[in-house]
This record gives C-alpha cells, structure tokens and sequence, in this order.
C-alpha cells in the first residue's frame, strides 16, 4: 500500500501478504522530505504483532536542489542507530551522475566497498555503468551494463557484462519496448547459452486511460510457450 501528500510524495510502503485468506501486514518504508520536495530520509520497520520495530534507516544529503550527494545508512540495534555504510555521488560539469562510492563502516573508519561508474553520449543519456569491487588496494572490474536506444523503434537494450579472465563476456540481456507515448509496455530477459540468446521471462504493463499502471504480468518461458506466472495489480486512491 502506498501513501502520499498532498504534493504527491511517496510517504509510506505497506508490504503485505496473503496467507491462508488472511492479509498479514510484514514491513514498511517511510520517508520524509525538505521544503524542495527531496527525500532526505527513510526509515524501515517490520511488524511484529501488535508494533512496528525500527530495522534501518538512510538519510541524503543535497549539494544543490534535486542532487543528492551522499546517503547515510544506519540500522537500529540495542535501541540506537549504528553506522552501516555510505555513499558518495559525484557529478560531471553537465550534472550526470558519473561515480557511486560505496563505503562500509569498519573499526571506527570508512573502507572502500564498492563502486559504480556512470557514462553519458553526446546527449547525456547514460550508455555505461560499470560495477568495481575494492580489493587488496585496488578496484576490480565486476559488471557492466550497456545501454542503448533506438528510437526508430521504441525500444531500449541493457546487456550486462560480466568481467571474466580479463575480459568482457555478455552474459544477460534486456529488451524495453515502448509505446507511441513512451509508455513501457514489455520488458523482456534473456540469458547467453552456448553464444546463442534465449528468452527467459517478461514482463507485460498495462495501463488506464490517464496513462497509469494498473496491472503487470510476470511470464516464464518454457521450452516453447510462454506461461503466466504472477500477476500485480495497481488500484488508485482518488484525492478528495
């Protein structure tokens, strides 16, 4: 279940599950704002019967309106926040996002983790990101994603890269097509096997007439056929 204000935040997350006909209420997010509408933190709890248990929480900070640069995240033991780990976010001169540094708390210091890079085409849209792990001093080549558009067509390819023998070796795929109006309508996943791509699963999007989500099919493919698997349905609260 999701709860917004009136200018449209996401205020709260209700995860719930339907067991034996009966919903059980599991875990929710909230997440408080600035005066600029940015979240600056979010906190988790689970639901033990009959209260709301705090698990962690992560705070941002803002350099400058609508960019974020760096999170702080905590969890909640023996009735305080303890430091877990942070991020930092770098920007270029054109405001893209081009570094993610991921930092753990250890032995009272910050320790190098992980890192994502970022980089942007000639009209700042992302085609690379690239995922390095810090290990014995140095950052390691994990995985990449490359991505690419083609409009002519209305659709998106993400292909992810695993680093391998010092090398580049392709190893998943992902299709989003699109509609007239730029709404997603399938996306979907395919993995390499014995260099030829195979279809995996999907998911198929549709919508109402003011252009809001209101189901999403998962589909596995078999041998052959594709077959429904699990389906979310969206319902929208009306403001008064």
């Amino acid at each position: 279940m999701y709860e917004y204000d009136d200018n449209e935040n996401l205020l709260s997350v209700t995860f719930q599950i339907w067991d034996d006909s009966v919903v059980n209420t599991k875990s929710q997010i909230k997440f408080i704002y600035d005066k600029n509408d940015n979240i600056i933190e979010a906190i988790v709890f689970i639901y033990d019967h009959p209260i709301w248990k705090k698990v962690s929480r992560s705070k941002y900070r803002y350099r400058s309106i609508n960019y974020c640069s760096q999170e702080v995240h905590e969890n909640w033991k023996d009735s305080t926040w303890v430091l877990s780990f942070i991020v930092k976010h770098y920007y270029d001169s054109n405001k893209n996002l081009i570094q993610k540094l991921t930092q753990i708390w250890e032995n009272s210091s910050y320790v190098n983790k992980v890192r994502n890079l970022f980089e942007y085409d000639e009209n700042n849209k992302l085609k690379l990101t690239c995922s390095q792990n810090w290990t014995e001093l140095k950052w390691i080549n994990k995985y990449r994603i490359l991505d690419f558009n083609d409009n002519n067509e209305k659709q998106h390819y993400r292909t992810k890269q695993s680093w391998k023998k010092s090398t580049w070796s392709d190893e998943e795929k992902k299709i989003l097509k699109y509609s007239e109006n730029d709404m997603l309508q399938e996306e979907i996943l395919s993995f390499l096997d014995d260099s030829v791509w195979v279809e995996e699963s999907k998911w198929i999007y549709n919508y109402n007439s003011d252009h809001r989500l209101i189901e999403a099919y998962y589909l596995a493919k078999g041998t052959e056929i594709w077959s429904k698997k699990k389906k979310l349905e969206y319902i929208y609260k009306e403001k008064q």
